[in-house]
């Protein structure tokens, strides 16, 4: 179960303002990432959920920029730091991340295994971004390693996940994608 964390208003007001930023950053302008998770690092202490969400946008950012070890170093801290306080939705995330760069390197085992993990967070504790994330990269594996059927359920759902946003780059990337795993199968009539 999550823990209840205490915060001011001011002080939760500006994490979920820099949170969403960094979220919408990925569809925007990516390069954007790493300057706002220094903000969210900057403000809020080491081991906290909301410094860890930092690191989670910092790992994002290394990513793009393909700097594995950077992005390795910032997902193992944003993890610890979630298990400590028994935030699920940062832990699954961080699973899902590793997941992704797993499958990109081919290891299916490894990727199917850290899925497996993620999987028992329920969508109710992720915010609305979270499960854009966690439906990208889960069609992303999936797209690699399961059958197009699969991938096209997961894609479905991240188009529900990313409307619920309200950012129409973000909803337009998750129907380009679907778009193009029909395209893929040949699926005009559908």
């Amino acid at each position: 179960a999550e823990k209840p964390r205490i915060m001011s208003g001011m002080a939760q007001q500006l994490f979920e303002t820099l949170n969403e930023k960094a979220w919408r950053a990925q569809f925007h302008d990516p390069g954007q990432i790493l300057a706002i998770a220094d903000e969210i690092c900057a403000r809020f202490a080491p081991g906290t959920v909301e410094h860890a969400w930092g690191l989670v946008h910092r790992g994002w950012s290394a990513r793009f920029r393909r700097e594995a070890d950077t992005f390795a170093v910032a997902l193992r801290a944003a993890e610890a730091a979630f298990n400590r306080a028994g935030q699920t939705a940062g832990v699954a995330m961080c699973c899902e991340m590793q997941a992704r760069a797993c499958a990109d390197d081919g290891d299916q085992a490894a990727a199917m295994a850290l899925l497996a993990r993620a999987s028992d967070t329920d969508d109710k504790v992720r915010g609305r971004w979270e499960r854009v994330a966690s439906l990208n990269i889960r069609f992303a594996v999936a797209n690699r390693f399961a059958t197009a059927e699969e991938a096209l359920r997961i894609q479905s759902r991240a188009v529900t996940a990313a409307r619920q946003c309200a950012d129409p780059v973000a909803l337009g990337q998750a129907l380009s994608m679907l778009g193009g795993k029909h395209a893929e199968l040949n699926n005009i009539d559908t």
